[in-house]
């Protein structure tokens, strides 16, 4: 996640301004970087109810069996103060970011 904030941090639509994103990873190895059986990894923007809007990350799991949910993980959030403009364009990059580092 630090390398990400420091991605968005170094363009002037995506710029974090002090915010961080929370790490809310809780699968069982905390040393395990990503979850096992990931399919993809997403940032999508909320729109918060009052006074800031938030920036999620997380990974779909890719369930083993046919009957078995598909399941969200939460990585994380980050609270940005300057409006849902700025918080779609941070979850746009994010996202941008999570599939390249998946490739590379």
């Amino acid at each position: 996640m630090r390398a990400l904030e420091v991605h968005l941090n170094a363009n002037d639509d995506t710029k974090l301004d002090g915010a961080r994103f929370a790490c809310l990873t809780a699968w069982e190895n905390p040393d395990v970087r990503l979850p096992p059986r990931f399919r993809w990894l997403i940032a999508f923007h909320v729109e918060g109810e009052n006074e800031a809007d938030y920036v999620h990350l997380g990974a779909i799991i890719q369930p083993t069996k046919a009957a078995e949910k598909t399941e969200y993980l939460d990585f994380g959030f980050a609270k940005l103060w300057n409006g849902a403009a700025q918080a779609r364009a941070v979850a746009n990059e994010a996202a941008r970011f999570l599939a390249a580092s998946r490739w590379n």
